[in-house]
């Protein structure tokens, strides 16, 4: 089963419907009919937490979100080890290297972001949503 990282950006879109709500649903929908597994490292739900609860004003709603999203994402850990290997990473961006460690650790194949020029120099292939959408409709099919 395909494996892919979800960067903050396109939990966010999803999340508050921002104007790529559609691609960041229909990824979603893939992972929660099992054709995909949806993964965020643990640091990215504490970056969620605190830009929910900046856009909703409320603490516990954004919990019972974050509850939900759990259902549907494999949370990954970040560890000492993860960390030390983003510093000697060749990416410039600290957060976005402890992505792609994450990524290496765990055995994941594709990180997809809005951002994909973040991570050029990353040993992870970084693709936005409707790449992502196309490629896992041809695998489907």
């Amino acid at each position: 089963m395909i494996q892919a990282l979800l960067d903050t950006n396109v939990l966010l879109d999803f999340l508050n419907k921002r104007k790529f709500h559609a691609e960041a649903s229909l990824i979603l929908d893939l992972a929660a009919s099992g054709k995909m597994r949806a993964c965020v490292s643990a640091h990215e739900m504490t970056t969620l937490a605190y830009f929910l609860e900046k856009e909703m004003k409320n603490s516990r709603e954004c919990r019972e979100i974050l509850k939900q999203l759990f259902s549907l994402v494999r949370i990954l850990a970040v560890d000492k080890e993860i960390l030390e290997n983003a510093v000697y990473s060749q990416m410039e961006d600290f957060e976005d290297a402890v992505l792609e460690a994450v990524c290496l650790k765990n055995g994941v194949q594709t990180i997809v972001t809005r951002n994909v020029k973040d991570f050029v120099q990353s040993k992870v292939e970084a693709v936005n949503p409707s790449l992502f959408l196309e490629l896992m409709t041809n695998s489907l099919s």
